[in-house]
């Protein structure tokens, strides 16, 4: 009766072993997608400072984090750090902007607008217009 008591309990310990090596697997990969999410904001961040960060490169940086961490995108609310970096760039392209100044000079700034609107909009994640 010993033995079979035995048996069962090793069974259980074995069963819990192999659900924390997944469960240390998963936090394990976790850990290393923030990591790469947080250097890809940092050289962000870097370039900002040194003033070579562009509209184009920040988009698609923001999307490539999008796409390949779709997940910690949602749950970490990256989009809120874009809004961040790239409102400072917006202000600094919006200077010299005059919007009735016809269709070609507004163009490029709504092409601006409608790309991150449509990053950081997508599948409900941010609402701009809130």
């Amino acid at each position: 009766r010993k033995l079979i008591h035995h048996k069962d309990r090793i069974s259980v310990l074995e069963s819990e072993g192999e659900k924390l090596s997944s469960l240390v697997e998963k936090e394990k990969e976790q850990i290393e997608n923030l990591e790469q999410i947080i250097a890809v904001i940092d050289r962000l961040e870097q370039k900002f400072v040194d003033g070579t960060l562009d509209m184009e490169l920040a988009l698609k940086a923001f999307r490539k984090l999008k796409d390949e961490f779709k997940k910690e995108f949602a749950e970490f609310e990256i989009q809120y750090i874009a809004s961040t970096i790239v409102v400072p760039l917006v202000k600094n392209s919006l200077m010299g902007w005059v919007p009735l100044a016809g269709k070609n000079e507004s163009l490029p700034h709504l092409t601006t607008f409608t790309q991150w609107k449509d990053l950081l909009e997508e599948e409900g994640l941010y609402h701009i217009t809130k």
